[in-house]
């Protein structure tokens, strides 16, 4: 599920980036300049959400922190679709970004379990290494939806404002809202280091059950 989810995530480098210039060139000028500053805010956004993010999730555990950064993401690819002017799509972009960190908390849960143990140590390998397979994945998907959004109607024939260059921002924004209500169905509630001491107290618990006449 996070593997799914990450690359939810992912697939906007493929499908944004390829209609974000035209959707610029549409809603003003300096496409070029703007599409740019867009790239730079959304990463710098990223890369600043990172660390809180992280720190919230081993605080109070990755749902909520994950739930928040989803709804993030989708309420910013929502103004993404709805930008009336280039400023917009660059806010939009560092908004989704901030969204976007979610993969930090989702690459922690894939990546815990007991370091000391060949076994998990061979799966938790494993699923790192689908994680980021995933992931790449997604991004080269992201030029085909792209291509597909391409066949939807524009100008006078455009319905409810959605045409090739705005459509991507209202899928994702789609995108993130499941990945919101799968966050909140199925990852942990409780930080790892909570998890991992009430493991050991069960264990230690059966062991001693299993010892006594």
């Amino acid at each position: 599920g996070a593997c799914v989810a990450a690359s939810c995530v992912g697939v906007e480098y493929g499908l944004i980036y390829p209609t974000i210039y035209p959707y610029l060139r549409e809603l003003g000028t300096h496409p070029t300049v703007l599409a740019g500053v867009a790239a730079a805010a959304f990463s710098l956004a990223k890369t600043a959400a990172f660390v809180p993010l992280g720190a919230a999730a081993d605080r109070w555990g990755p749902r909520r922190p994950a739930v928040i950064a989803f709804l993030v993401a989708s309420i910013g690819n929502v103004y993404y679709f709805a930008a009336a002017r280039p400023l917009d799509v660059v806010i939009a972009r560092a908004v989704v970004g901030l969204g976007s960190s979610v993969t930090g908390v989702l690459l922690g849960v894939v990546g815990s379990g007991d370091g000391d143990d060949s076994t998990m140590r061979r799966k938790r390998d494993l699923r790192l290494a689908v994680f980021n397979g995933t992931s790449l994945l997604a991004v080269l998907a992201g030029p085909g939806l792209a291509a597909l959004f391409s066949f939807l109607p524009e100008g006078e024939h455009e319905r409810y404002g959605v045409d090739a260059y705005s459509a991507p921002g209202l899928f994702l924004a789609a995108l993130a809202l499941l990945c919101a209500v799968w966050a909140c169905l199925a990852l942990p509630a409780t930080p790892p280091a909570q998890r991992c001491s009430r493991q050991v107290g069960e264990a230690v618990i059966e062991r001693n059950v299993s010892v006594k006449p």
